[in-house]
């Protein structure tokens, strides 16, 4: 389309009093529209396709470089329909940007409880077993202070009997 509508304009441009020069002039025209109509449906795809930014793109291209075109008046009406749908994504997006920030801050808040929770049983658990470890060395001393005791009685009871067997 873009081709012939260049060899038309050239056409034009080399003969602008030939007969055929009017019949160029319309036939680049008509290319024209086609085009315009032509964007304007890549832009209502994009649009379906919920991808507002691109749409309103391509209604752009229809209104600026179509100006002459019948599909001009529709195109700027689906540019305002664009930029409401994509002020509303803009606050559809940052409502949701705000919300993913809401669930981080909980989240991290939510970490760093049991964290401290962690450090609070870790420290019990070391508390507990440092308390554990006392108690066993505690154990240990009795323990041997009975075995010293158990071995000096039964030194004692030794003794006694050695004496009673020498006396006898």
């Amino acid at each position: 389309m873009q081709e012939a509508k260049g060899k038309f304009e050239d056409f034009v441009k080399e003969h602008p009093d030939a007969n055929l020069s009017k019949e160029a002039e319309k036939n680049i025209a008509e290319l024209k529209s086609k085009e315009a109509e032509a964007n304007y449906n890549i832009a209502l795809f994009y649009e379906k396709q919920k991808a507002w930014g691109a749409a309103k793109n391509y209604y752009e291209t229809v209104v600026n470089n179509y100006p002459e075109s019948q599909w001009v008046k529709p195109a700027q009406e689906k540019i305002k329909e664009m930029d409401k749908r994509l002020k509303c994504k803009q606050k559809i997006d940052k409502k949701a940007l705000r919300e993913i920030k809401k669930e981080t801050k909980q989240e991290a808040r939510a970490q760093k409880a049991a964290l401290k929770q962690i450090r609070i049983d870790e420290a019990k658990q070391a508390k507990v077993q440092k308390q554990a470890e006392k108690l066993a060395k505690i154990e240990e001393k009795k323990a041997a202070k009975e075995a010293k005791r158990n071995n000096a009685q039964a030194a004692e009871q030794i003794k006694k009997e050695d004496k009673i067997a020498a006396g006898s």
